[in-house]
């Protein structure tokens, strides 16, 4: 998921070595790096909008789909700040592969999430904390995304 798929100290995530691999064992790669690559605003673009409707037509046709990127960590990785949380706003089911080869779902991603930018609501337990849910989430994805930013400098 780079804007760019090329980086020299992991070749094997280059656009042209993934696309000539997988095209041997038979799995289809399609490069939307362009409509989904990390900006600060992209999750506001029309151009990420309807990359996330392409890959929710294409998961409705049957495709299993795999995003990949080179962060080990999902919670570090505009994946999960910007394409899991669009996804699974529309009810996509998302889980990120860890780095050991375990899954994790987006929802438990979600809760380390608040876990770290607000912590104070992931320990409370109310009646009204479902609808203080988006709102704390919606703060955590901000300080994620700063961080996120601000790290890719």
């Amino acid at each position: 998921m780079r804007s760019i798929p090329s980086i020299k100290y992991a070749a094997q995530y280059n656009r042209e070595y993934l696309d000539s691999e997988l095209k041997q064992k038979g799995i289809r790669y399609l490069f939307m790096g362009d409509a989904l690559g990390a900006t600060y605003d992209a999750g506001k673009t029309e151009m990420f909008q309807s990359g996330v409707q392409q890959i929710i037509e294409e998961i409705k046709n049957g495709a299993v789909i795999a995003i990949m990127c080179t962060d080990k960590e999902p919670l570090n990785c505009h994946r999960f700040a910007l394409v899991s949380r669009a996804l699974a706003s529309h009810g996509t089911i998302v889980n990120h592969i860890l780095k050991d080869g375990t899954l994790c779902s987006n929802d438990d991603l979600e809760k380390r999430l608040l876990e770290k930018y607000q912590p104070n609501y992931a320990r409370c337990a109310s009646s009204q904390q479902l609808m203080a849910r988006q709102e704390a989430l919606e703060k955590a994805y901000r300080g994620q995304s700063k961080q996120l930013t601000c790290d890719s400098k």
